[in-house]
């Protein structure tokens, strides 16, 4: 949730994640705010164990209430 009287200058996000070494390829992970495809990156061996994701979040991309959704396929 975005206070209402917040006047931000910037919004970030990290996510650090692990994940099995045996998903099937090609498997990824997205990352959306509001329904909005902020970033997106393969899921692979060399992140299997210690990946992470860091992206901006536009502000005009944020709202009142913000949804975020992982979506791995």
């Amino acid at each position: 949730t975005t206070p209402r009287n917040a006047s931000l200058q910037s919004a970030k996000l990290t996510l650090r994640f692990q994940h099995s070494e045996r998903l099937i390829a090609p498997s990824s992970l997205a990352l959306l705010v509001n329904n909005r495809l902020l970033q997106q990156l393969p899921l692979n061996a060399t992140n299997a164990n210690h990946g992470s994701l860091s992206t901006t979040i536009p502000l005009n991309a944020l709202q009142d209430v913000n949804h975020l959704v992982l979506r791995v396929e």
